[in-house]
C-alpha cells in the first residue's frame, strides 16, 4: 500500500492538476470555501492540493470536474491557463445547509486524521452549541496530559482558528497527520511549541508547521468529572457537633 501511495503522488507530481484547480478557481471567481462544501472535502484540503501538499481521491477529482464542467484529462494533463478556447464560467454554488459543529469523539478520532484530506468529518455527527459560530469542533479529550484544566472524557467546543492567530495562554487542538494535540501552544523558529497543562507528568514537544492541519482554539469544557461541594466552617462545625453528641450523651455545646 506504500508503494501504491507514493508512485501516485509521484504521478500527481507530474501533472498540472494543482496549477490548472488554481486557474480554474481564479477565473470563475469562486473560494476554496465554495469548491470544498460542493466536492465535501475541508477548506484546507483545497489550499494543500493547490499547493501540491496533497492529491484528491478518485471520487474527490470526480467531484472537482463536475464542480468546473472540466473532463479529468483536461483538468489532469492540459495547460488550461493557454487554452483560449477555454471559457470559464462561475458555476451555480448550491446552498449549503448544515450545522457549524463536528463532534469528533475519541472512537473518531483516527479516522479524522488519516483521512482528513478526504473530508471524512462531514460523515459524522453534526452539532448546534449556543453561542459558537462559524466553522467549529467538539473534540472528546483523550489522555491526562491537560489535567486539571481537560480532562480524559470531557469535551473541548473549540472554534476555528490557525498558526498566525495563536496567542499565548489559550488552549488549542493541533491536528497533524498523527494525532490531535491539546496544549498551551507558541510558535517558534517555524514550529508549534506545545506545552501540557500537566507539566509534572507530560514533557512539552514542538510540531512542526508544515504538519499542521488545523488549529482549534479551545473555548469551552463540558465534562461529566463533577467535583464534591467542599463543606463551610460551619458546615463542619455543625458534623462536629453531631459527632460529640453522639459519643457523649451529657455534653453540653453552647
Amino acid at each position: 500500500m506504500n508503494f501504491l501511495i507514493k508512485n501516485l503522488n509521484l504521478f500527481f507530481d507530474m501533472l498540472l492538476f494543482a496549477s490548472n484547480l488554481k486557474y480554474l478557481r481564479k477565473a470563475t471567481k469562486v473560494s476554496q470555501q465554495d469548491v470544498a462544501d460542493f466536492v465535501g472535502i475541508a477548506s484546507s484540503a483545497m489550499s494543500g492540493y493547490e499547493n501540491e501538499k496533497f492529491y484528491p481521491t478518485v471520487d474527490v477529482l470526480a467531484k472537482l470536474c463536475q464542480f468546473f464542467q472540466i473532463n479529468a484529462d483536461d483538468l489532469l494533463f492540459k495547460d488550461l491557463s493557454l487554452d483560449s478556447s477555454l471559457n470559464p464560467r462561475t458555476p451555480e454554488i448550491p446552498s449549503v445547509i448544515k450545522d457549524n459543529n463536528v463532534l469528533v469523539s475519541v472512537s473518531d478520532q483516527d479516522k479524522y486524521v488519516e483521512q482528513w484530506e478526504s473530508g471524512a468529518y462531514r460523515n459524522l455527527t453534526f452539532i448546534n452549541v449556543p453561542g459558537i459560530e462559524g466553522d467549529a469542533r467538539t473534540f472528546e479529550v483523550a489522555g491526562n496530559d491537560m489535567n486539571p484544566i481537560l480532562m480524559s472524557g470531557d469535551f473541548a467546543i473549540c472554534t476555528t482558528s490557525s498558526v498566525a492567530q495563536i496567542q499565548s495562554g489559550k488552549i488549542y487542538a493541533v491536528v497533524s497527520p498523527q494525532k490531535i494535540h491539546w496544549g498551551y501552544v507558541q510558535v517558534q523558529q517555524g514550529r508549534l511549541h506545545c506545552t501540557p497543562a500537566n507539566i509534572d507528568e507530560y514533557k512539552a514537544y514542538y510540531i512542526p508547521k508544515a504538519e499542521v492541519r488545523e488549529v482549534w482554539e479551545v473555548q469551552r469544557r463540558l465534562t461529566a468529572h463533577l467535583v464534591e461541594p467542599v463543606l463551610g466552617v460551619e458546615a463542619r462545625l455543625r458534623t462536629v457537633e453531631e459527632w460529640l453528641k453522639s459519643k457523649f450523651s451529657d455534653v453540653v455545646l453552647k
